[in-house]
């Protein structure tokens, strides 16, 4: 299962490598790319979305850089 997000506020490449790794290590996440220029996100998942998924990508967003929101793509 793939889904894609959109990174409010995203400006800067290496913030956007600090969310790209931190939503890879959330359980069940198999694969995660952040598109700089785009502001996107996309999460391929290893088998159906986690259970509190939002939860943990809005943590792992904050974490990286507090100034970034995310929204559904």
């Amino acid at each position: 299962m793939t889904r894609r997000f959109k990174l409010v506020g995203l400006d800067c490449p290496v913030c956007a490598s600090k969310i790209e790794r931190a939503v890879k290590a959330i359980d069940g996440v198999a694969s995660a790319n952040v598109n700089f220029l785009t502001e996107r996100l996309t999460v391929e998942f290893s088998g159906d979305l986690p259970e509190k998924f939002a939860d943990a990508l809005k943590a792992a967003i904050r974490k990286a850089n507090p100034d970034i929101s995310v929204r559904s793509a």
